[in-house]
């Protein structure tokens, strides 16, 4: 009887001992397959942040909001919004030249965690023509400074709350803060 309970206890340590490790592979292929939670810099209007994704390195600054932001006579954001442009400097301070289109990687966000909609607009300061960084790719060579609008669709009476950006392939996001 008591090789019995010995022998009961002992399963029963197995068992629990098996069930443990099982629990455990799972966990850890589970954090396996899960990437690493991706960090942001967070500045102001006016701030700096740098953001690297080798081979580029990159200063980033917003400049300066305009909201509203006028269009041309053909441009129309549509009833019940209004475009916003985020100028931003993108100063490449790796030896690689950059060669990208920054409203691919631009995000702008209202109070109400909205995503405004990247817009490309034809007249006014933030067109692709004179300073849009909208539809056009934007080459900057090592150590150069490129200054351009990203301009966006913003449903009226909705507060802008943040203007986020990264590089491609960076799991690092700078954000700027609008209020």
């Amino acid at each position: 009887m008591y090789g019995e309970k010995v022998h009961q206890a002992s399963s029963r340590t197995s068992a629990l001992g098996i069930t443990t490790a099982l629990l455990s592979l799972v966990l850890l292929a589970g954090c396996a397959k899960t990437a690493p939670p991706a960090s942001t810099a967070q500045a102001g209007i006016g701030e700096s942040i740098t953001l690297s994704s080798p081979p580029l390195t990159m200063r980033a600054k917003l400049v300066r909001v305009l909201n509203p932001v006028a269009g041309g006579p053909q441009d129309n954001p549509g009833t019940g919004s209004h475009y916003v442009g985020i100028v931003i400097s993108l100063t490449n301070t790796s030896h690689a030249t950059y060669s990208d289109m920054p409203i691919d990687f631009a995000s702008l966000w209202t109070n109400n965690n909205e995503q405004a909609q990247g817009a490309v607009i034809i007249g006014g300061p933030c067109a692709d023509a004179t300073s849009g960084f909208a539809e056009t790719d934007i080459v900057i060579p090592p150590g150069k400074t490129a200054q351009g609008c990203i301009p966006f669709t913003v449903t009226n009476g909705l507060q802008l709350a943040r203007f986020t950006f990264y590089l491609e392939y960076e799991p690092h996001t700078a954000q700027w803060v609008l209020n």
